[in-house]
């Protein structure tokens, strides 16, 4: 009933909040002007904030905006090659005649070959912004190499990407919420328009993940009449002669009123692992030495499909769907000795193979209705993810006591059939110019799993079931939020935003193995924000802010059965662990719209640990989940670009000291730990269109649990333009220096060190091609609820 009654009033607001729709027209007199090329743009009175634009057709200029009678604008005329021509105007009628303009020409040309450099990013109250689209980023392979190319973000395992000093954030493709990172890895980077990094973020974002920060990424919307299309092969092999490639296809086109984006591919990636560890236990004299070797693969595709249709000049919907999966499997041998003391025990020989299937297929509604000329808009978007998580492995163990050896094969099957549903409304209402605004929203989130688990055991050659070890069970999540924020710049120097979101959990679990609930429980929090804008001077800005944020436990933490993974692992879920809540304290620094210093403090209550045991007499590892007691982490990072005519890119350097405390039941003392890094990332434009992209990376990581080295990644990358056809040949070279893993595992009453390799140098051969026909478009149409870039 309360949905319902907001819903009504968000309507009747829209309704009385509406202006009126002006055209202003005008024809000019020239010689030919490239389709698509002359553009106009109005601008508002006095504030000349941008509200409207749209290309020329042929010699003519139409232009659609909202407006109220009497409001004053101005319109910038902007042709290549012929001098900029401003004209006032007010709005007296629904149709504005210009009459016809007389361009200046400044110089003669034979033809015009527009180059455009977007700036890198742009600071917010909330964060910053990266452009992609009219960048060097936009030469990268997927949208995962851009945002490990980004200031402010790292990947410590080369797999998830973080927030310098946050951790993992929420992170959302189009308005909706991102299922895995493989999908970062399957869109490509010629797909992405840009994306925000919002160490604020707005109540609007949901709170689980939220209060490590949001990542927002917009892919590329059309706006020209007719069709784009690309496409992009490439392969290698790495020094073990392990294979590797990708192919990539995407489409835009526009006719009118509709538009459709998509985009579809196909990668492969192999190679091979080799490793060594050692462990002791903290309360005997067991150790133990271990060497492995193996290889693995993997196979994802990728599609999507973005369509919108615009309803009216204020009105559009879009809607699309999309999905990735990923198939592959390893292979591994591992010897291990046992001791006491210098005594052997035991010699263990494992043979072990596994493949794993992963789908994830979406469908999405959005629909926007712009309310002024301001900024003001209603959104309600819905969306609904079907995936699908298979896991099969099998262990053969041979454990040789010296007087006689014993066989222990084990085989295990993991189905998990989650599925998610969303649907959300947002309100924005800007009040006036000074960027006074006012959200307010709502959602309604569930989740439905149903997983199973079947352990087999061998006997001869036979696999026989093991009905003590299945299990199965159903487990519901319902999430219910609302939010309200609002925001304003006081003054040309000062702004502030406040904010408040609130969420109710429902959570049931049942067991169809033991016929009993394990779990029945809920709970309501509030997460609170606020932050501060402080322009000092004209390059130099400051902001703070105080953000909170939830981490659930996942649903497999959370199921009690014992699950014998191997013949010495076991695994217990915990059904009474706490979600973990966080609070952050942050300040940053911008200098010259460009160089950025952040600092932070973060501080997250009942996050979870892991609480591991080895039987020293059966040699059998046992570990569950826990909520330790609380963490702090300390955060600094610089971020400083580079711009010259031939070399553009930046450099990030950051740090964190994190210090973890645990309860009783953990057994340990407080531990802390520092984590650095520094990246770089840099394009060298040389003579006859080649170019020379660097990355480089070195960093340190750890956690409660892992103390890890420094690592370093180091790419380069050759790259040659043809701009008849459109088309560039590349040659790439990764991991120049191999990656050496090394870790020293502190949890629990068995320490180990282990040094695994599974990056090796690589080298690649790639090919982008574009074609496609353009022209004006008759309509271009800015989107003021962020969705679409500015013209």
């Amino acid at each position: 009933m309360k949905l319902a009654f907001l819903t009504f009033a968000f309507l009747t607001l829209t309704s009385t909040l509406f202006a009126q729709t002006a055209r202003v027209h005008l024809t000019v007199t020239a010689e030919e002007i490239p389709a698509g090329i002359g553009r106009g743009i109005v601008y508002s009175l006095p504030d000349s904030s941008l509200v409207q634009g749209n290309y020329m057709d042929s010699m003519e200029l139409n232009i659609s905006f909202p407006a109220k009678k009497n409001e004053q604008f101005y319109l910038k005329l902007d042709v290549p090659g012929y001098t900029d021509t401003l004209i006032n105007f007010t709005v007296k009628d629904s149709v504005v005649e210009l009459g016809v303009i007389d361009l200046n020409n400044v110089q003669i040309l034979d033809g015009v070959d527009v180059v455009y450099r977007e700036p890198f990013f742009e600071r917010t109250i909330n964060g910053i912004k990266v452009n992609v689209k009219g960048t060097t980023l936009e030469e990268l392979n997927t949208l995962f190499d851009i945002l490990k190319a980004s200031p402010r973000l790292s990947s410590p395992d080369d797999e998830r990407i973080e927030i310098i000093g946050r951790g993992a954030p929420l992170i959302l493709i189009d308005r909706q919420p991102l299922m895995s990172n493989d999908e970062l890895k399957a869109i490509p980077a010629n797909q992405v328009d840009r994306f925000e990094i919002l160490t604020n973020p707005s109540a609007k974002y949901k709170a689980q993940g939220s209060g490590n920060g949001v990542i927002e990424v917009f892919t590329t919307n059309f706006s020209l009449e007719g069709y784009n299309a690309n496409i992009r092969v490439q392969g290698g092999l790495n020094t073990q002669l392990k294979p590797n490639g990708s192919t990539n296809a995407g489409i835009s086109f526009k006719r009118k009123k509709f538009s459709l984006s998509g985009y579809g591919g196909v990668n492969y990636y192999s190679t091979n692992s080799f490793g060594e560890s050692s462990g002791y236990s903290t309360v005997s004299d067991l150790r133990n030495t271990s060497t492995n070797e193996g290889d693995r693969f993997n196979i994802w595709r990728n599609y999507k499909l973005k369509m919108g249709y615009a309803i009216s000049d204020s009105s559009r919907l879009s809607f699309g769907v999309y999905g990735h999966g990923s198939t592959g499997g390893n292979n591994y041998s591992t010897e291990s000795a046992f001791y006491d003391g210098d005594t052997l025990r035991t010699f263990r020989n494992e043979e072990s193979t596994s493949d794993y299937k992963w789908l994830n297929n979406s469908a999405y509604v959005n629909f926007t209705k712009d309310l002024d000329s301001l900024g003001s808009y209603f959104e309600v978007n819905a969306n609904f993810t079907k995936r699908i998580s298979d896991r099969n492995g099998i262990s053969n163990n041979v454990f040789d006591f010296g007087s006689g050896t014993t066989q222990n094969d084990v085989k295990t099957e993991s189905f998990d059939r989650p599925n998610v549903g969303e649907i959300s409304m947002n309100f924005e209402h800007h009040f006036d110019t000074t960027e006074f605004k006012l959200e307010l929203g709502a959602s309604y989130n569930i989740l439905q799993n149903q997983k199973r688990f079947r352990r087999y055991t061998g006997d001869n050659g036979v696999w026989i079931e093991d009905n003590s070890s299945q299990n199965s069970y159903n487990y519901l999540e319902h999430i219910v939020g609302g939010f309200a924020q609002i925001s304003k710049m006081f003054t040309k120097s000062l702004g502030a935003q406040v904010g408040v979101r609130a969420e109710y959990t429902l959570l049931d679990g049942y067991s169809k193995t033991l016929d009993q609930q394990f779990m029945d429980s809920s709970y309501f929090l509030p997460f609170p924000n606020a932050g501060i804008l402080y322009k000092v001077s004209e390059n130099v800005s400051l902001t703070a802010y105080y953000e909170t944020g939830i981490d659930r436990p996942q649903f497999n933490n959370f199921d009690p059965f014992v699950r014998v993974v191997d013949s010495l692992t076991v695994q217990v879920g915990n059904p009474f662990l706490r979600p973990s809540y966080s609070h952050t304290f942050g300040a940053e620094m911008e200098l010259f719209y460009s160089y950025s210093m952040n600092f932070s403090y973060s501080r997250y209550l009942d996050d979870r640990s892991t609480i591991s045991f080895r039987d020293t007499a059966t040699l059998v590892t046992t570990s569950t989940p826990w909520n330790s007691d609380y963490n702090e982490t300390y955060s600094m990072s610089l971020s400083a670009p580079i711009r010259s005519k031939w070399v553009n890119g930046w450099n990030s350097i950051w740090i964190d000291y994190n210090t973890y405390y645990f309860t009783d039941v953990f057994n340990r003392d407080p531990f802390s730990n520092i984590n650095f890094g520094f990246y770089s990332y840099l394009t060298f434009n040389l003579p006859k269109d080649f170019q020379i992209m660097n990355q480089l990376s070195v960093h340190k990581w750890a956690n409660d649990q892992m103390n890890g080295n420094v690592t370093q990644r180091w790419g380069v990358r050759l790259t040659k333009k043809f701009k008849k056809p459109d088309v560039k040949i590349f040659a790439e070279v990764h991991n120049i220096i191999p990656t050496v893993n090394k870790n020293d595992r502190v949890t629990g009453n068995y320490q180990t060190s282990s040094i695994n390799r599974n990056q090796f140098t690589m080298f690649n051969l790639g090919l982008f091609f574009k074609f496609g026909r353009l022209k004006s478009d008759p309509s271009i149409k800015e989107s003021s609820s962020g969705q679409n870039d500015r013209l």
